[in-house]
């Protein structure tokens, strides 16, 4: 009996160091062939021909409010390099009664109800100062766990709301933020060790209540779809049970979630042609 035991316990020792030779060749493998210096921001600068196809002059006449956490934070980071061309775009101002563009951390992460508490009393304070109104989620409000047709139909019932309170007021709707989809030898290890995969099964869950904002809303500000496609067009498309669903471009970020230089200034752009083109 003590053989045999003696025996398992060596044989679960081979195994385990297999699987971590195995990863030790690949991790070797990967640095020798892969470019760790590799550049994939693209040129996303918010100068020049960026700015042709957007409307300034009227978005300088706007009173624009946006409810955000951190990716909205970055957000406005990409539109800061514009302060001096468009002022208005500053949020340090004395008074909602001028044209310009507001915010505030909204919320919670995690509890997407208080976010959409959060905004609606907002709204309901400021009713006569906005044109335009405007929030959105953040990717950790919503993953694989998420009832997503409970969600949506408490952000429709706010929405249709505050449609109804304040007719004057344009309400945007904003897709829910992607992560970057972990793939390669990072995925190929968490595989190995049995560790959750991240931007697959979450991102799959955020593309579905994405759809259902896409089909029910006629003012959408795309979030996603900007940040899941590549300076050059392509859109990243992975499939899922049979499922499609995007993911974040990688160029567009340094952490997997939030947006860096070139995703901050390609979202600011994505959102000021985005006001310039409400009617």
């Amino acid at each position: 009996m003590v053989i045999i035991q003696l025996m398992n316990t060596f044989n679960n020792h081979i195994v385990v160091l297999m699987k971590k030779a195995t990863i030790f060749f690949l991790l070797s493998s990967f640095l020798l062939t892969t470019d760790l210096s590799a550049d994939n921001s693209g040129d996303n600068s918010l100068t020049g021909k960026y700015l042709e196809s957007i409307n300034i002059e009227k978005i300088k006449t706007l009173s624009i409010f946006f409810g955000h956490q951190s990716v909205g934070a970055d957000l406005l980071e990409g539109l800061s390099g514009l302060y001096g061309e468009i002022p208005q775009l500053d949020p340090q101002r004395e008074s909602v009664d001028l044209p310009g563009l507001y915010h505030s951390y909204i919320g919670q992460n995690g509890n997407p109800q208080s976010k959409m508490d959060a905004f609606s009393e907002i709204v309901n304070l400021n009713s006569k100062s906005f044109d335009i109104a405007m929030m959105k989620f953040c990717y950790v409000d919503i993953d694989e766990t998420t009832d997503i047709t409970l969600l949506f139909s408490q952000y429709k019932e706010m929405m249709d709301e505050l449609e109804s309170q304040f007719p004057d007021m344009t309400f945007a709707a904003v897709t829910a933020p992607l992560m970057e989809r972990q793939g390669g030898f990072k995925s190929f290890v968490k595989k190995i060790l049995g560790r959750k995969i991240y931007g697959r099964a979450d991102n799959l869950k955020r593309h579905l209540f994405n759809n259902l904002i896409r089909e029910n809303f006629d003012i959408v500000f795309d979030l996603a779809e900007i940040e899941s496609t590549a300076p050059d067009g392509a859109k990243l498309r992975h499939e899922m049970n049979g499922q499609e669903y995007p993911s974040l471009y990688p160029g567009y970020t340094d952490d997997g979630g939030h947006l860096n230089k070139a995703g901050r200034e390609n979202m600011a752009y994505g959102f000021l042609k985005f006001i310039s083109e409400i009617q």
